[in-house]
């Protein structure tokens, strides 16, 4: 158990203690890494506790931020080399290595209910982040 409680909370929601916690699961893998499968078991897993899971694909949201350079849309090599360039790209334009997390922080809020003129996380919400490359977006989601 560690002193800022994280465990507490971990075993809260796995005892159903915390029965409409909001979940952010962040996956990491090496590039070009099939993660596919661990997501699609990942969501059946969280199914039955009743959870509804949300796939966030970094990828997408690295269209939103950089320029994706002109690439052979049938060659995986190409595109994958594409969309790292731009990710790179986001990091330097911006100086923030962390930059790609705080667009999925930001994508999670902007689903978020207000309610009482607070926004308020989803009850039995999860989403699942495919896929965090740089330690400080791991670092941005343990903050």
């Amino acid at each position: 158990m560690t002193s800022d409680g994280n465990d507490d909370n971990f075993q809260s929601v796995v005892k159903g203690q915390l029965p409409g916690a909001e979940l952010v699961i962040g996956l990491v893998g090496p590039v070009g890494a099939n993660l596919r499968c661990l997501v699609q078991d990942l969501t059946k897993c969280l199914q039955k506790y009743e959870y509804h899971a949300e796939e966030i694909h970094i990828s997408d949201l690295i269209k939103n931020l950089a320029e994706i350079p002109a690439h052979d849309v049938n060659s995986e090599f190409q595109r994958t080399n594409a969309l790292m360039t731009a990710g790179d790209n986001a990091r330097k334009n911006t100086a923030n290595n962390a930059v790609l997390a705080l667009a999925t922080v930001y994508q999670i809020y902007s689903k978020r209910l207000v309610q009482n003129g607070k926004v308020q996380p989803q009850p039995r919400q999860a989403y699942i982040i495919n896929s965090l490359k740089h330690p400080d977006e791991v670092e941005a989601f343990a903050k």
